[in-house]
């Protein structure tokens, strides 16, 4: 164990910046940057979510609340107000196409896809 530096409370704590992904979206005339959510964010953007969707337009909700907490500039800082009603409801009315891509890459991007929980549920 002599080998491994032992990190602090504070090395620990500045460590881990968001990562980030630009997806060019055409349909919009650029680019968007994704981030990938803190643990904590996970846990608040959950309780904001449909728990169970029934209809495509709850899908698209979810969607687009997953999508108020990612979008980001390229620091990882978020665009909207995260989970807030006006920065769903204004993503909600965008593209359904566009809001099924970018939050597909976000949920692949924030461990939450099916894919990526039936690997972790493997592991």
């Amino acid at each position: 164990m002599a080998d491994r530096k032992c990190l602090t409370a504070a090395q620990i704590l500045a460590a881990d910046p968001p990562s980030v992904e630009s997806i060019d979206v055409p349909e919009w005339g650029g680019a968007v940057t994704l981030r990938a959510l803190s643990g904590f964010d996970r846990l608040l953007m959950a309780e904001k979510l449909v728990s169970r969707p029934e209809s495509n337009a709850d899908n698209l909700r979810n969607m687009a609340v997953l999508l108020s907490w990612a979008i980001a500039d390229e620091q990882g800082n978020p665009l909207f107000e995260p989970g807030g009603a006006d920065a769903v409801n204004a993503l909600a009315r965008k593209n359904a196409d566009v809001l099924v891509r970018l939050g597909t890459h976000a949920l692949r991007m924030n461990g939450l896809s099916t894919d990526s929980l039936d690997e972790a549920e493997g592991n």
